[in-house]
């Protein structure tokens, strides 16, 4: 399990997660990025929200750069979510499909949107579940590109 925790307004602009700190930005920060020790799936994100004040749709993806990339994202699997004004603080998963897989060396990375701005800035916490495959370790001192 890995998790994570911002303070955010999650609106129409796409957001990535982070992972190594609370400030989420754009993809090139350095706090966004997983970096996938060998192969593995990735199954799951957990969301708390807080304060919904719309109804809105909130779109997880989850998406992976290749070694010898600086930024290109491919995204692997879109999960959405619906939720209503009265879902106030509570927490959601969205399971990812089979396919969401990751090699080693991919830097693997999550973000949100929603379809309309459903809150003001506030905390929100995630955690996401991979299951690696340990058998795919690299056995020597390995470059990837």
């Amino acid at each position: 399990m890995i998790k994570g925790a911002m303070n955010d307004d999650i609106g129409t602009t796409k957001i990535y997660l982070p992972f190594n700190n609370n400030f989420e930005s754009a993809f090139v920060s350095d706090e966004m990025g997983i970096l996938a020790p060998c192969s593995g799936s990735v199954k799951s994100l957990t969301m708390k929200v807080g304060s919904v004040t719309a109804n809105a749709t909130y779109s997880i993806e989850v998406g992976k750069v290749k070694p010898g990339s600086a930024s290109t994202v491919t995204i692997i699997d879109t999960q959405t979510r619906d939720l209503t004004s009265s879902n106030d603080y509570d927490v959601f998963t969205v399971l990812f499909d089979d396919d969401a897989t990751i090699a080693p060396s991919d830097l693997i990375v999550f973000s949100v949107q929603t379809d309309v701005d459903a809150a003001s800035s506030q905390n929100y916490y995630f955690s996401a579940i991979i299951a690696w495959d340990y058998s795919s370790l690299p056995k020597d001192d390995t470059t990837y590109t």
